[in-house]
């Protein structure tokens, strides 16, 4: 009947292309402008109004979000001795280094770097000297600050300008009796010790005081009646006086009895070392009287008492030590015992002859031993003593 349905079709040939369009319209975005990008949209056909494949970019990009970040990406320039690191801002959105915004310092600066040498009148700290060489102040190597305590040296010290000047913080040692004082130049500059020394002033007196008995300070040799004389010598240096003086003793004759060379039957008191016969005396033997005599006199006499010499005109004394009963002949005991019990038995031991000059002549004879008795002396050494006068008189 030839009616045409109202929704059955078929189709033949294909489908006409899209009419592309570019709407900004909400409906076709596909990604929101940021501050990296602008808007993209579907592009979308004019016919169908349908959304395509293609894209397109619509509008601005977004304004950036700075802020201060400190990463290395984003530094300037580094820290130095006027500044602190100055870094760029970037986007807090896409951490873009905002090259074209603002910047930002963070940190403390850096120390000087004191390493710059600049010779010239600004940086001269001193002049060279005997004690400094000439030296000039850093620069910093970063801002040229001149430094105010590094600094650097060059050249050598001057000489010292060397004087000789005498005082006590100079001194080296003090004047003696064989040198002078010795005392350190000094430099007039500085006013250091030097090395070099001079001599200064006089040498001091010797002090002749003491007393040494040596070869090299006799003057003459003692005698035996002459004093020796010694010079006296120095207590610091040992040197000899050539006036001062001290004496010592006379030797002494070396005396003894001889058969005199001048005289018959008389004995030299003769000394050996200066060959000279001091006294020419006479001796004599007692007799029997004068052995008799002494025994009245309280004398207790051995037999051979008669075989003493005994010098005239001299006194004559008996030392004598205490002895025991039985070494003494048994009559002379029994007399003693008779005589008082209070009485001790002694003997001679050794005869002295006392000279006139004061000098002594000893005799030992073991076998003339004289005992006496001394009243009221128990022990000890005793003295018993007589006398020959010039007539040969034998007294008590």
């Amino acid at each position: 009947c030839a009616l045409k349905s109202e929704d059955k079709y078929f189709e033949v040939g294909e489908l006409l292309p899209h009419t592309e369009r570019s709407a900004a319209e909400e409906e076709y975005l596909k990604s929101e402008a940021t501050c990296t990008a602008k808007a993209v949209y579907y592009k979308s056909c004019s016919v169908c109004k349908g959304k395509l494949t293609a894209t397109f970019e619509s509008g601005e990009m977004l304004a950036h979000t700075p802020e201060n970040a400190v990463e290395a990406k984003h530094l300037k320039t580094e820290a130095n001795c006027t500044s602190g690191a100055v870094y760029y801002q970037s986007c807090k959105v896409c951490d873009t280094t905002l090259t074209e915004l603002a910047t930002f310092v963070n940190g403390n600066p850096t120390t000087h770097s004191f390493t710059e040498k600049i010779q010239d009148d600004a940086h001269k700290r001193t002049e060279a000297s005997c004690t400094v060489k000439e030296s000039y102040f850093y620069d910093c190597s970063g801002c040229a600050l001149k430094s105010e305590d590094k600094y650097f040296e060059v050249g050598e010290l001057l000489p010292h300008a060397e004087r000789e000047l005498v005082d006590a913080k100079y001194l080296k040692s003090a004047a003696t009796c064989t040198a002078k004082a010795v005392y350190y130049k000094s430099c007039s500059v500085c006013e250091g010790k030097l090395t070099t020394t001079f001599e200064n002033g006089e040498t001091l007196p010797h002090k002749f005081e003491n007393e040494i008995i040596a070869e090299k300070y006799l003057k003459k040799a003692a005698t035996c009646e002459d004093k020796g004389e010694y010079f006296k010598s120095c207590v610091v240096c040992g040197t000899a006086s050539e006036t001062d003086i001290f004496y010592v003793d006379a030797l002494g004759h070396k005396a003894e009895w001889v058969d005199s060379k001048t005289e018959e039957n008389k004995k030299d008191y003769y000394c050996a070392v200066c060959d000279t016969a001091l006294k020419t005396v006479e001796f004599k033997r007692p007799d029997e009287q004068e052995i008799k005599d002494l025994e009245n006199n309280g004398a207790i006499l051995l037999p051979n008492i008669g075989d003493l010499e005994i010098p005239v005109g001299m006194t004559t004394e008996f030392k004598k030590d205490e002895i025991a009963a039985d070494d003494v002949d048994d009559d002379v005991v029994e007399d003693l015992v008779a005589e008082s019990s209070r009485y001790d038995v002694v003997m001679a031991l050794e005869l002295s002859f006392e000279l006139e000059d004061g000098s002594t002549i000893k005799f030992e004879n073991g076998e003339a031993m004289i005992p006496v008795q001394v009243p009221g002396v128990r022990s000890g050494m005793k003295v018993f003593a007589f006398y020959v006068d010039e007539n040969g008189n034998i007294e008590l």
